[in-house]
């Protein structure tokens, strides 16, 4: 499979693309999109040994607080190690002896399944292939793919049923007859104490890191163990805000520190920048593939005209300009599609008549 494998992920499902890395015993990165969010799936001979998320929340380090494994003044100092010696976070915490080698491993493993298995919830945006050797964990950690696939549909049936019942982040809860409960996990616990009075899902989602499932899935527990107890529903842009904590500053820093340079191959673009710019076809799509796209997301690609620039051609609501946006990025990556600073007619007329790229051009307008 070369890097050209690429598309939709309406089209070509998660539990789908790991099957396939799966059965070609793959090795490179898959690179999952949706709208702001990125993740990158590290393969090796068909097993996942990486999966990094551009997200602070999803950190190993916010995850490593949730789960009471370190507290922050241990993670900042193992940081703070990490970088003097250029150390990964994982190999710093057995330099510095606050967990063992066997124990890292089994942390990183359950934190890169639970950020693979995220996706398997996402019903859109777009994947990419890239060939080149993925950089594994520090300590090394394989994951048996088939196994991910296995939990990831698990929890696609089981994030449907939790749905029904926290259809959003309005839903508000309050301390039940068990409150503030005994033995909890200490994940368990840091939701049951943010909900001392009342809180909504979403201010309750700012007091830990991670995706969402797990969240829903304690959040659930807690519902029906008593601790916490459903009161009502509010709109989603009423909830509180939550308060800034020690441990999503530790989060940023270890952005600073490790998540940046996994985007150091891919700069970002000013939005202005953007919006300004004029997509021009090299070769628009087929009717085999615009067949079964979403009306929106067709009207998008075919007033793609090399006259229009991006900012008259996007949606005005966020959900569907990112979806616009990740087709544009899907075509540029399959070398379909060229972004111009200004319309192709006018992008002429400033060339001089002996510029190679008046041929290209006049070959764009035919």
């Amino acid at each position: 499979m070369t890097m050209e494998f690429t598309g939709r992920l309406a089209a070509f499902p998660p539990p789908n693309l790991l099957q396939w890395a799966a059965m070609e015993r793959a090795s490179g990165t898959l690179v999952v999109r949706r709208s702001s969010v990125e993740k990158r799936i590290g393969l090796r001979a068909g097993r996942v040994v990486e999966c990094r998320s551009n997200q602070p929340r999803e950190l190993f380090g916010r995850y490593l607080v949730d789960y009471e494994r370190v507290g922050v003044e241990d993670l900042s100092r193992a940081l703070a190690m990490g970088r003097e010696r250029g150390l990964p976070l994982g190999k710093a915490l057995i330099e510095t002896g606050l967990l063992s080698e066997e124990a890292v491993s089994g942390l990183l493993a359950r934190w890169m399944s639970e950020s693979v298995q995220d996706v398997f919830l996402w019903s859109r945006g777009i994947f990419f292939f890239d060939e080149r050797k993925p950089r594994p964990a520090e300590p090394e950690v394989e994951l048996d793919t088939r196994e991910l696939v296995l939990e990831g549909t698990r929890w696609i049936d089981e994030a449907a049923r939790l749905r029904r019942r926290f259809p959003d982040d309005g839903v508000v809860v309050k301390p039940g007859p068990e409150w503030p409960g005994r033995m909890l996990p200490p994940y368990d616990q840091r939701i049951a104490r943010g909900a001392e009075t009342e809180a909504s899902l979403g201010t309750l989602r700012g007091l830990v890191g991670g995706v969402d499932f797990p969240f829903l899935e304690a959040v659930a527990r807690l519902v029906t163990g008593g601790v916490l107890t459903i009161d009502r529903h509010q709109p989603v842009e009423e909830r509180p805000t939550s308060e800034l904590r020690l441990s999503d500053l530790l989060a940023e820093l270890e952005v600073q520190e490790g998540a940046v340079r996994n985007r150091a191959d891919r700069p970002g673009v000013p939005a202005d920048l953007l919006d300004a710019l004029v997509p021009v076809w090299v070769q628009p799509p087929g009717e085999g593939e615009l067949t079964g796209m979403p009306l929106t997301l067709r009207a998008f690609l075919e007033a793609i005209d090399g006259r229009t620039p991006l900012r008259r051609l996007f949606a005005p609501d966020e959900e569907t300009r990112s979806d616009q946006l990740d087709l544009v990025l899907l075509q540029l990556r399959r070398r379909n599609l060229v972004l111009l600073p200004s319309a192709l007619d006018d992008v002429d007329q400033r060339l001089s008549a002996g510029q190679p790229l008046r041929g290209l051009l006049r070959r764009l307008r035919g």
